[in-house]
């Protein structure tokens, strides 16, 4: 008996040719992205408690100023 394995969790295996597999790998590469820089910075922020933020500081900072440009 063969287990079925969701398309989902297969992620090394993909044919030659076989463009959709390549799209997905590429998007959950590109989707978890965010998500680690996230999970980094709240890890960053509890362990290391300064007034100096590696990316949320970078993206408060630009968030300012597209709120100044007219």
């Amino acid at each position: 008996m063969t287990a079925i394995v969701p398309r989902s969790a297969v992620l090394s295996v993909c044919a030659p040719g076989q463009e959709e597999c390549r799209r997905d790998v590429l998007s959950m590469t590109v989707g978890s992205a965010p998500v680690l820089l996230i999970l980094r910075d709240v890890f960053h922020t509890l362990w290391h408690p300064t007034r100096h933020g590696g990316p949320s500081r970078m993206v408060m900072m630009s968030l300012w100023r597209l709120s100044l440009v007219p």
